[in-house]
């Protein structure tokens, strides 16, 4: 496969500090969700992998300016 296109089911990963601009909220927040066990994260060497399932269901339902999950959550964005 070339170019930035992903399988239809994969799984997609968002960072510590692409989670907290979601969910507009600090980083070190977010690494204490981790911590808590509230949010849903895999440990990626030293560094944390958050799949976007466990960041969506916090996003609320009404896109803000017009934006959707996916424009959110789209790499190249």
């Amino acid at each position: 496969m070339t170019g930035n296109t992903s399988p239809p089911n994969s799984a997609r990963f968002l960072t510590i500090f692409e989670a907290a601009t979601i969910l507009r909220v600090s980083k070190q927040t977010v690494y204490r969700l981790v911590r808590a066990g509230d949010l849903e994260a895999i440990r990626v060497g030293r560094s944390f992998r958050i799949p976007t399932h466990a960041v969506r269901p916090q996003v609320p339902a009404v896109p803000r300016q017009g934006r959707t999950w996916d424009d959110l959550t789209d790499p190249s964005s």
